[in-house]
């Protein structure tokens, strides 16, 4: 058979998977990342805390982020949508604030642009 200058190319249909490389996740904007939340586990030196003071965001190596004062006592931990997030941009280097909104653990997480 002649190819009568026709170039024969073969079309497969690609093989579905749970992993699409044209759909690939994109990695967070750490520079906007910035959420409300409520802290868990709230301890005593939360307690001696303010409205509109900053909590220093930290994560332990068990991926468990916590909120600090600026004296390095725990006042919580934070769990969220956003904690995935959160994790890639502190291993990133990013530093991360939290300002406290109420006295009821709200607290809201922004990056620490002083650090």
């Amino acid at each position: 058979m002649k190819n009568h200058g026709k170039s024969h190319r073969e079309y497969v249909k690609p093989i579905q998977s749970g992993y699409n490389v044209e759909n690939k996740k994109k990695e967070p904007d750490c520079t906007k990342l910035n959420f409300f939340t409520i802290l868990e586990l709230i301890t005593d030196a939360f307690k001696d805390c303010e409205i509109g003071e900053y909590l220093t965001i930290k994560k332990s190596k068990l991926d468990i982020i916590s909120a600090y004062t600026l004296k390095n006592k725990l006042c919580g931990n934070i769990t969220s949508p956003f904690t995935e997030q959160l994790i890639h941009c502190i291993d990133s280097g990013y530093k991360y604030k939290g300002e406290i909104i109420n006295l009821k653990g709200k607290i809201h997480i922004k990056l620490d642009e002083n650090s």
